[in-house]
């Protein structure tokens, strides 16, 4: 349930909110600091939720972490020394909230800046990607992930120089996220988001490329940047998942092929913006969990790209009558609450830290 007043209460102060806006982002983010507050708390007093919680709990009694140090993943380091000097293991996760919290709002605020409705941008976010309960279990990836769509941003501006800024601070807490800032500077190179025809055909073809086992070329791709992923070898995230592991993730495609008629139908679609950059990413990427039919780590790299499913649902949403929003917003608000409150499992199955009460 309290995921729920998390939902309903950001969702409802960011509508109240959503025609006062200020181009100063310290200024906003002051106007959002109740939904923010909300936002960082409940994944700051988690307890044992998902599968590397105790994992990181340890962290405050043994040295394991310096693991991260001869990674040069060296902000996770800090962060963790931080909250042993703060003296409670749970300060960790505290520390590590507010980081992901702040960049959720931070990336809140480039899209308002581009007439994105915030309120609504959280709704889809929360409703949709998962990534909210995920970023209770991993920790640094997820703190990368929410960096991606701003690196996104800036890199679709030109703003060179904050993009490679976001991209090293990810590196130096996730090695992996090198390829999540690789890929995104070549979809920035790609010269065809103003054709709305091609953005769908490079959707559909994906479904078939990515059935298609490269999983020896990943492992190739990971071994020639040396990436953590690399500990994974030789155990279960090395082999395939049953496609009936994965039927889950075809939940919105029905909103997707709604998104791709009024996308190919409206004129506006054929004109070059920052939603089209989006659009591509996201047809480059969304069938990227089909790989995990061949090698389960693909997962891990797709959740990279998983936050682009918010802007064809966005789009949907934002055209639809009062009665359509209403019946879009039943439909993926029932799957939500079927994963959260009937058949809660690892990172949706949330228990409140007890250590402080």
């Amino acid at each position: 349930m309290i995921f729920l007043f998390v939902f309903f209460f950001i969702t409802l102060y960011l509508y109240c909110v959503e025609r006062f806006f200020s181009l100063n982002f310290w200024k906003q983010f002051v106007l959002w600091l109740p939904a923010f507050i909300i936002f960082a708390v409940v994944p700051s007093l988690q307890y044992n939720v998902g599968t590397d919680y105790s994992t990181y709990f340890q962290y405050y009694f043994n040295n394991e972490h310096a693991l991260y140090l001869k990674k040069n993943e060296i902000l996770y380091y800090y962060i963790v020394e931080l909250g042993r000097f703060l003296g409670d293991p749970q300060f960790q996760f505290i520390l590590v909230s507010i980081i992901q919290a702040f960049l959720f709002f931070y990336l809140l605020f480039l899209l308002k800046i581009e007439g994105y409705k915030s309120w609504l941008i959280f709704l889809i976010f929360f409703l949709c990607t998962g990534i909210y309960h995920n970023q209770m279990n991993g920790l640094r990836q997820y703190i990368c992930i929410y960096a991606v769509p701003i690196i996104a941003i800036h890199l679709y501006k030109r703003n060179n120089f904050r993009a490679l800024a976001f991209s090293v601070f990810s590196l130096f807490l996730h090695a992996s996220s090198v390829l999540s800032s690789f890929l995104l500077l070549i979809f920035s190179k790609i010269k065809i988001t103003s054709s709305s025809k091609y953005l769908f055909l490079i959707f559909v073809s994906t479904f078939f490329i990515y059935l298609v086992n490269f999983k020896s070329l990943i492992i190739y791709i990971l071994e020639f940047f040396n990436l953590r992923f690399l500990s994974y070898m030789g155990t279960q995230y090395t082999e395939g998942r049953d496609v009936m592991q994965l039927v889950t993730k075809f939940y919105y495609l029905p909103i997707i092929a709604v998104f791709w008629y009024y996308f190919l139908k409206n004129k506006d679609s054929e004109k070059s913006g920052l939603n089209n950059f989006f659009i591509l990413i996201f047809s480059f990427t969304h069938f990227m969990f089909l790989q995990a039919m061949s090698f389960d780590m693909m997962l891990r790299i797709w959740a990279y790209f998983n936050i682009f499913l918010i802007f064809p649902i966005y789009y949907v949403f934002s055209r639809s009558s009062k009665l359509s929003f209403l019946l879009l917003l039943v439909y993926v608000f029932i799957f939500y609450i079927a994963k959260v409150l009937f058949f809660p499992v690892a990172e949706y199955e949330y228990h409140l830290y007890r250590g402080w009460f």
